[in-house]
């Protein structure tokens, strides 16, 4: 996942830098730039949906890439027909949106939400 967004990051021309990904996932320039250099913990599912849409990229279809490259490099035959491809495409779009709808939904709760001082008992 990290090699892919290092990619879409120089094919950019570095147009989008380490503090656009960063905020758009809301993260610390630190963190990011140790997670894009591999020396932290991987993106979430979440977070990598984001930076795809930051770069305008469909989140199944690059995750499908993901896996199928993840594959070869392991020298694993394709498991599946072209067909059972398709329909888990279809289903990764569906819950890729699922996910956004969700994400969105929380966001706006929270930002309508007044927040309630805790006590500290």
């Amino acid at each position: 996942m990290v090699q892919t967004i290092r990619k879409w990051i120089d094919e950019t021309g570095n147009r989008i830098t380490t503090d656009d990904i960063a905020a758009v996932i809301d993260s610390s320039y630190s963190r990011t730039h140790n997670v894009l250099h591999m020396r932290n913990s991987p993106f979430t599912l979440s977070q990598f949906i984001r930076i795809c849409g930051l770069f305008g990229k469909n989140p199944s279809t690059e995750t499908f890439k993901i896996i199928k490259q993840s594959k070869e490099a392991d020298g694993m035959e394709a498991a599946m027909s072209d067909e059972e491809y398709d329909a888990l495409g279809t289903f990764m779009d569906e819950m890729t949106t699922a996910a956004e709808t969700y994400m969105n939904t929380i966001k706006s709760i929270n930002a309508s939400s007044p927040r309630k001082p805790q006590s500290r008992d």
